[in-house]
């Protein structure tokens, strides 16, 4: 749980060191914070190593995949211009220089830490991420003029299913179904449907890959207005 809540890797650090729970009063504290004023977000520390370890693992995650996918979705109008330095440029010898020079800093000791020069050639690639791939004005306009829109017309139809019970919406055969079968091992007398509708909907699109979003726009809306096209990991074998 402190690792999903604090897996947000837009923060850079040099060293990961958890502070101490006292009871989970604390933790549902950090959590309220949270929706009451977003800039909590920015202040969360993990209690647990093991929140550490997930929080730099979703900058490890992303930091080479969104190369690699804006890549394959030929949104970078050239071949961009990465500084190898001491991480590489692409996604596997990211994920092998960080993870190794993790692994052998942190060995013996209760927190996680990284070299200079690692800690450096991570702030360089996520800076050049934003530069050319995150502020690249094409992604920019796809977003706007067709993902925002597919969020929101999922949303509301997912919403109209939660709201009406819709057993045989995909909210329901995907999802519901299959939380409400695995709570009743530890919560038998609460049903999954007592929860706010929006929160429903919410936890749902956020389980989602990004294919999984694309097909499933498909399904509810075969003739809709927005198109997205992806090309299968397995198409290029």
């Amino acid at each position: 749980m402190d690792g999903i809540l604090c897996h947000n890797g837009e923060f850079e650090q040099k060293e990961y060191k958890p502070i101490a729970l006292t009871d989970f009063s604390d933790f549902d504290d950090k959590i309220e914070k949270c929706y009451i004023d977003k800039s909590n977000i920015e202040l969360l520390v993990p209690f647990t190593l093991e929140g550490c370890v997930v929080r730099i693992c979703d900058m490890i995650a992303y930091l080479g995949k969104d190369r690699q996918d804006a890549k394959k979705a030929n949104l970078l109008h050239e071949s961009p211009k990465f500084t190898k330095g001491t991480i590489g440029v692409e996604n596997a010898e990211i994920i092998n220089n960080l993870v190794v020079n993790i692994v052998e800093n942190s060995y013996g000791k209760d927190y996680l830490v990284m070299d200079e020069d690692i800690f450096n050639g991570l702030k360089t690639a996520k800076k050049e991420n934003y530069e050319i791939i995150y502020r690249n004005e094409k992604i920019d306009q796809l977003y706007n003029e067709n993902i925002r829109p597919m969020i929101y017309e999922i949303y509301y139809k997912l919403l109209d299913d939660a709201k009406n019970k819709r057993q045989e919406s995909v909210l329901f055969k995907h999802y519901i179904n299959f939380i409400e079968n695995s709570r009743r091992y530890y919560h038998p007398e609460k049903s999954y449907l007592d929860e706010e509708p929006n929160q429903i909907v919410v936890d749902y699109i956020a389980s989602m890959t990004d294919d999984c979003f694309i097909d499933l726009y498909n399904h509810l809306f075969p003739h809709g207005k927005y198109k997205i096209e992806y090309v299968s990991y397995f198409d290029n074998l």
